[in-house]
């Protein structure tokens, strides 16, 4: 069972996979080393498109909804596979680096509010 507690962890984690092209893929969640398609959370999967770098994650379900809600929000985007499998494969794997970026930002801050909130309360 996972451990993750935090948006912005799912998002990092999500991001570190995803970094740089060689793991990334598009039109299917993962792939093996020789580009057959396989399941984001097998332990052989080198490459993920951004929804299976998500599954990859295991975070539990709202979790990650959340984290996906955050992501598609600094998008300004209806549909991360949409972004994820535009036919400009730079362009796509820039725009979800930089949302990513975004959203750890804007989950940062909101956690960081809500601590203090709570810290608050406690006195």
């Amino acid at each position: 069972m996972s451990t993750i507690k935090r948006v912005s962890t799912v998002l990092v984690q999500v991001r570190e996979k995803i970094t740089d092209p060689k793991h990334w893929t598009q039109y299917t969640l993962a792939r093996f080393c020789n580009g057959q398609e396989c399941k984001p959370t097998h332990d052989l999967a080198v490459s993920w498109c951004v929804i299976g770098a998500f599954e990859s994650v295991a975070a539990n379900p709202d979790l990650t909804e959340r984290a996906q809600r955050r992501l598609l929000t600094a998008l300004d985007a209806f549909s991360l596979m949409g972004i994820n499998d535009t036919g400009r494969r730079k362009y796509a794997h820039s725009r979800l680096l930089v949302g990513l970026d975004k959203a750890i930002a804007k989950a940062r801050l909101y956690e960081a509010r809500a601590a203090a909130r709570r810290k608050e309360r406690a006195k």
